[in-house]
């Protein structure tokens, strides 16, 4: 069965939940004006850095631009790259404080990649780094250009192209970074400039 077949067109929420998987999407959790304004905010706030990492097949510079931000003293590492924290930004702190009345999570630390247009992206991977708390929901919040997001399960093969829209809360939960690979393919049209915010629980470190 498709899960998309009960997509309400008109709520733009959906769900999926199967063979593990547990992904829940809201179209609106961020209203338009509302989501431009935090854009422009975050663009501005946050000081972008596209990194470097090392690969089998010689240094690679990542497709898209990071920064990282959490709680005092909370650092994130992946891929060779240790992000070491940094604070809440004004725009950040909003959104933080938006998902937490609507979730009841208290997330601690968020990852901002800034895509810069139809070249940046992420490959497939799970977000299953010893930093966060096992198995904790991840918050994905999408601002500016709609892109794809791919899901893809590593057991029975099944694959959800998703467009993310300007103000769109993507939830991940239970054993979903274990069972599905996730990614934002490069656009086959050009388009604009895209942000987007992974809210997680990440557990104390000690470096």
């Amino acid at each position: 069965m498709n899960p998309f077949d009960e997509i309400d067109a008109q709520s733009q929420t959906w769900k999926i939940q199967e063979d593990g998987i547990d992904i829940r999407y809201d179209g609106s959790f961020i209203d338009p004006d509302d989501a431009t304004r935090l854009f422009e905010a975050l663009k501005n706030e946050i000081a972008w850095e596209r990194h470097v990492i090392n690969t089998p097949g010689g240094p690679k510079t990542v497709p898209r631009m990071i920064s990282w931000h959490a709680d005092e003293g909370l650092t994130y590492s992946y891929s060779g790259l240790l992000h070491r924290w940094q604070g809440w930004t004004p725009a950040l702190a909003d959104i933080r404080d938006r998902l937490i009345e609507k979730t009841g999570i208290r997330f601690n630390g968020v990852l901002a990649n800034f895509y810069e247009d139809e070249r940046d992206s992420v490959s497939p991977h799970a977000d299953d780094e010893t930093d966060m708390e096992e198995n904790a929901t991840i918050a994905s919040v999408s601002l500016g250009e709609v892109r794809d997001f791919v899901v893809k399960h590593i057991h029975t093969g099944q694959r959800h192209v998703m467009p993310l829209e300007h103000g769109s809360l993507l939830e991940m939960a239970g054993r979903t970074q274990h069972v599905a690979r996730h990614s934002i393919p490069k656009a086959k049209r050009p388009c604009g400039p895209r942000i987007n915010l992974t809210f997680r629980q990440v557990v104390r470190s000690s470096v």
